[in-house]
C-alpha cells in the first residue's frame, strides 16, 4: 500500500432541475476520490436560510470534512490500528475459546489462513482491504485449488472481517459487496458468495452445515446432492396430516 496523501478538494456549483446546488469533490488520505452534495446554493442578497449555502459556507463545510479526514474520524474513514494478521489471530482465538470449535476444525482454519490469506493480506491495515482488493486476489489464485478450498477461503474472509467489525470497529465488511461469484467443478458443486449461501439456506434450497456461518463447510446444490433413498426403503411410511411431529410406523 502506498503512503497516505494529504486530502485535496474543491467546491463547485451545478445546475439541477429545480435549483443550483453546491457540490464538494475531494480526495481522501487513502487515495479514494469522493464527490458529495453539500446543499442548495443561495444566490440572493442577505443571510441564507437554514439549509442553503453560499460559496463561503460551502467551503467551510468542506474544510470541516477534510479536518475529520486528517484526524481519521470521518465516517467511513476509520483507522482501526489493526492489520489483517491481527484480525485473523483474533478470529482464531474467538473460534477456539468462544465458539469452542473442534480441534480438526481449528486445524483447517489455521492451515487455510496461513497458506492463502496471510501471504496476501497479512501486513495490510484491515480497513484498507476492500471488495476490489479481494477480487484481484481471487483472480490470481492458483487454478489447481479445488472449489471446496475456494469456498472455504471466502467463508474465512467473511468471518475475519465480521469479527473485526465487532472488535476493532471496522465500519463495513468488504465481503458483503464482493460481486456474485460461482464456480463449478464436475458439474455437482457450486461455490457461492456468503450472501448467496445465507439466501439459499433460509429458502430451504440447500442444507446447512453444523453451526452458523462463517463456519459452514461446502454446500452442495439441490441438483448436485445424491438422491435420497425412497421412504419405503428406509422402513418408514408417513401417515396422516404432517404437523409438528409426524406419525410413523414400520412397514412390514
Amino acid at each position: 500500500m502506498g503512503a497516505s496523501r494529504e486530502p485535496s478538494a474543491h467546491v463547485f456549483r451545478a445546475a439541477r432541475a429545480r435549483r443550483l446546488v453546491w457540490y464538494a469533490k475531494y480526495r481522501l488520505p487513502d487515495g479514494r476520490q469522493v464527490q458529495k452534495k453539500i446543499g442548495p446554493a443561495w444566490t440572493d442578497r442577505g443571510r441564507p436560510p437554514a439549509g442553503y449555502f453560499t460559496k463561503r459556507t460551502a467551503e467551510a463545510w468542506l474544510r470541516d470534512v477534510l479536518d475529520q479526514a486528517r484526524r481519521g474520524t470521518l465516517p467511513g474513514l476509520i483507522r482501526t490500528g489493526a492489520t489483517f494478521a491481527d484480525a485473523a489471530a483474533e478470529y482464531l482465538r474467538y473460534a477456539e475459546h468462544d465458539r469452542a470449535c473442534k480441534h480438526s476444525t481449528l486445524r483447517d482454519y489455521r492451515s487455510t489462513i496461513a497458506a492463502h490469506l496471510l501471504p496476501a493480506f497479512g501486513s495490510m491495515a484491515v480497513e484498507n482491504i476492500d471488495a476490489a482488493t479481494i477480487e484481484r486476489w481471487r483472480a490470481g489464485l492458483p487454478s489447481k485449488l479445488s472449489p471446496r478450498t475456494n469456498h472455504e477461503l471466502l467463508i474465512q474472509l467473511h468471518g475475519i472481517f465480521r469479527r473485526a467489525q465487532k472488535v476493532y470497529g471496522l465500519p463495513r465488511n468488504p465481503m458483503a459487496v464482493v460481486e456474485r461469484h460461482r464456480q463449478r467443478s464436475n458439474g455437482d458443486i457450486q461455490v457461492f458468495s456468503v450472501e448467496e449461501v445465507h439466501a439459499l439456506v433460509s429458502g430451504g434450497r440447500i442444507g446447512a452445515g453444523r453451526g452458523d456461518l462463517p463456519d459452514r463447510r461446502v454446500h452442495r446444490t439441490a441438483a448436485g446432492r445424491a438422491p435420497r433413498a425412497p421412504v419405503a426403503r428406509r422402513g418408514l411410511r408417513r401417515l396422516g396430516n404432517p404437523g409438528p411431529r409426524r406419525a410413523t410406523r414400520r412397514v412390514r
